[in-house]
């Protein structure tokens, strides 16, 4: 739909039942929400990446949603029980990054999730172990030097690109963060660059903007920082980089 059509309200309103704004029944819920310009519909450089809650990854290209009715249209053939749970755009040269809750990260080249058809299932994006579960899956720009890691708690740090190397597709991956609290988990990852700010948000609806370069710098094996109060109530659910 054109982003004018979506209704204006202030930044405490509840917003509208999202059935008047798309079709969407009560057995769907929204995965992502990807704005993109006519510019980049008609291009053919940019990709949308879906990955599911079970772990597996495709890549489409962007123009084949470019005839698209108010109905929409399949993006991914599905396993019973499976359902999409990130969605992104990429061009070629990025990098895309899946993490679990267990603060395992996995990056690799984008490329290497071979380009399909919009009908089609998706591969495998990682190996999990059996207590563990996918958390997010982000794509990160090559001009991204860092990594930003963050848990349930609030508790958040950056780690270098480089110390994250390029891994095989399907595999583990390594260590992104250990964690100071019991029981918490990590739930988002994001690539982020000294000028960039982010808006870290909690599951009751606060949003806290924070400058990324003002996060500590740390190894993967560190615990990070506090970068949002947060409680068992309210926990942190995800990074929204501005």
């Amino acid at each position: 739909m054109r982003a004018f059509k979506v209704p204006q309200a202030s930044r405490a309103a509840r917003g509208s039942p999202l059935s008047r704004v798309l079709p969407v029944d009560a057995d769907r819920s929204i995965a992502g929400l990807l704005p993109v310009s006519q510019q980049q519909l008609e291009g053919d450089q940019d990709y949308v990446v879906l990955v599911t809650k079970q772990g597996l990854v495709k890549r489409t290209p962007l123009s084949a949603y470019r005839d698209m009715t108010s109905r929409g249209k399949i993006a991914i053939r599905l396993n019973e029980g499976d359902a999409v749970g990130w969605a992104a755009l990429c061009t070629l040269g990025d990098s895309l990054v899946v993490a679990t809750a267990k603060g395992m990260l996995l990056k690799y080249d984008v490329d290497a999730v071979r380009e399909t058809a919009r009908a089609t299932m998706g591969v495998k994006a990682l190996k999990l172990r059996d207590d563990d579960e996918l958390a997010t899956a982000r794509v990160v720009a090559p001009d991204k030097d860092h990594v930003l890691v963050l848990t349930a708690a609030g508790y958040g740090k950056r780690v270098d690109v480089e110390a994250v190397r390029a891994r095989s597709r399907a595999t583990m991956g390594v260590q992104a963060i250990k964690f100071k609290k019991e029981g918490d988990v990590l739930v988002d990852v994001r690539g982020v660059a000294d000028d960039d700010e982010v808006l870290v948000v909690t599951s009751g609806g606060t949003i806290a903007r924070v400058a990324a370069n003002t996060i500590a710098a740390q190894s993967r094996t560190a615990k990070g920082v506090s970068v949002q109060k947060s409680t068992a109530k309210d926990p942190c659910v995800g990074i929204s980089l501005v």
